[in-house]
């Protein structure tokens, strides 16, 4: 029996391993995007090849969704609210990106979406103080865009899908100016508050003076 609501707290973790076994794992309820077929039969070489890691999570012995993340950038127009980074130049911002997001079919209506997105966005946010990484980015097709708006993310203009011609969009959750007021939710592995907060006041001070020719990036260094 799964609880009435999933939290990172009652999930254990794992990168994808050949020792995994994924044969009860079904969420091809719904699935358009190849989700369920992509953990079954590409996720390991995927990983093998560096082109993403698969985090799988369990509840006791159960595997009950997993999230496929790596290494992006965005296009600096078409970011939702591009004059945020005026300061920035022509340069692409760095972002980490959820390739794949999948919930088993039992597993569904008791929160575990979201609680891997947060997951996500606290990797995400672990990351910017060692790397860089100012978005967390996903594509989503039609039918799923009320929930990631809910959940936070937005986005500036829809993007077609030239291979499958179906309406999908490019969805960014900015880990700078959106994470303040959702910092309790996110699961943060080690990261350091001060540290955040440090970057988020820099990256504030930099919208401010960039009205100004004034760079602050070395202000609170």
């Amino acid at each position: 029996m799964f609880p009435p609501h999933f939290s990172i707290a009652n999930l254990s973790t794992d990168t994808i391993k050949p020792t995994h076994d994924l044969s009860q794992f079904d969420c091809s309820q719904n699935d358009v995007s190849g989700v369920n077929d992509f953990l079954q039969l590409e996720a390991l070489n995927y990983q093998d090849e560096n082109m993403g890691v698969t985090h799988l999570f369990f509840y006791e012995d159960e595997l009950v969704g997993f999230v496929t993340i790596s290494m992006t950038y965005v296009e600096k127009k078409e970011i939702p609210d591009p004059k945020r980074l005026d300061y920035y130049g022509r340069k692409k911002p760095p972002a980490m990106l959820i390739g794949q997001l999948g919930v088993d079919n039992d597993a569904r209506g008791r929160g575990l979406g979201r609680v891997l997105c947060n997951w996500s966005e606290g990797k995400a946010i672990e990351l910017s103080s060692e790397i860089g990484c100012r978005y967390l980015v996903l594509h989503t097709e039609q039918d799923l865009i009320a929930f990631y708006e809910k959940i936070g993310f937005e986005t500036r203009k829809p993007e077609i899908d030239a291979d499958t011609d179906k309406a999908g969009r490019l969805y960014y959750l900015d880990m700078t100016f959106d994470m303040l007021h959702r910092y309790s939710d996110v699961s943060l592995s080690g990261v350091n508050l001060f540290a955040f907060l440090n970057k988020l006041i820099i990256s504030w001070l930099n919208l401010i003076s960039s009205k100004y020719v004034i760079k602050c990036d070395l202000l609170l260094k």
